[in-house]
């Protein structure tokens, strides 16, 4: 009932947007005298969206971290506590910036799908006042970095058509190897030529 009246104002006030200013805080409060309903509506319900977007900005997602095996949640929270902070540590942020970790279990999948092994539960830190991560060039040009200090020490050099050069190292089936980013984390990557 609620939304069907908000849907109603937002339609009302768009078809007459024409024979009023732009609603802006501003004008809201410019005109209050003057103003209806579905100005303060639109303008209670976009403040609200800002208010989510600002809560969720320094929020990380980490997946991959393997669960505790207690059935203790004591032991959990303090086996993923030190996880995260280990993570943390590596991208420059410290501990004190962390206001709360929180496992997200996935959704449950049909009970038909038994076989299927379970998708681990991934992990939201909820960062306060961290605006390290929002540029994330710092975390870019560090890994870009780390990259080509150790493509450097790889023992073997090609060079392609284009004259650009590849180091990389080779294992016991000959396959080449290199380091790369992917997915904002440095990893050996397997040359292309390589891949079956």
């Amino acid at each position: 009932m609620k939304q069907k009246k908000i849907s109603e104002l937002e339609e009302s006030s768009q078809s007459t947007t024409n024979t009023r200013t732009a609603g802006t805080f501003a004008n809201l409060v410019e005109n209050s005298n003057r103003n209806n309903e579905s100005d303060f509506v639109i303008f209670s319900k976009k403040a609200q969206e800002f208010k989510n977007r600002n809560k969720i900005e320094n929020n990380i997602i980490i997946s991959g971290v393997g669960e505790c095996d207690s059935e203790v949640p004591d032991e959990k929270e303090k086996h993923d506590k030190e996880k995260v902070h280990q993570i943390l540590n590596q991208i420059g942020i410290t501990e004190n910036k962390c206001k709360r970790i929180a496992r997200i279990k996935p959704r449950t999948v049909q009970e038909s799908v038994e076989n299927s092994p379970a998708k681990e539960a991934i992990l939201l830190v909820e960062l306060q006042d961290c605006e390290k991560l929002l540029p994330n060039s710092n975390l870019t040009r560090f890994s870009e970095t780390k990259k080509k200090e150790r493509n450097s020490t790889l023992p073997h050099i090609e060079t392609n058509v284009d004259g650009k050069t590849l180091r990389y190292k080779r294992d016991e089936v000959g396959n080449r190897w290199f380091w790369g980013i992917r997915n904002d984390t440095l990893v050996w990557v397997l040359h292309p030529d390589d891949r079956k």
